[in-house]
């Protein structure tokens, strides 16, 4: 790929890659911060489950699944003062009905 004004963008890729390996996220995310820089780390599917901001917003919700035990599904986002979202029942399973 090749952008007319700066030529290949791979090698940018590639720089940038390399720069931001030298040091670890927390590294970054207090150089970017004190830059006054929108940032936050990209979260591995592993590490959603202990999310701290996920948790204090209730987005994860534990379920006692009848055939698969104890599981966690991801809530609705939206929140309503009189009308609650709340899952009833887990969702089947693939090809259940």
């Amino acid at each position: 790929m090749c952008d007319a004004r700066h030529g290949p963008t791979h090698w940018r890729a590639f720089l940038t890659a390399a720069c931001l390996s030298a040091q670890g996220t927390d590294h970054w995310l207090v150089l970017l911060r004190r830059l006054d820089v929108p940032c936050a780390p990209v979260n591995a599917i592993g590490d959603l489950m202990e999310d701290e901001h996920l948790k204090a917003i209730g987005l994860l919700q534990a379920l006692d699944h009848p055939s698969e035990g104890a599981i966690v599904k991801v809530r609705s986002p939206i929140r309503f003062s009189e009308t609650p979202c709340v899952a009833a029942s887990p969702a089947p399973k693939f090809g259940g009905a």
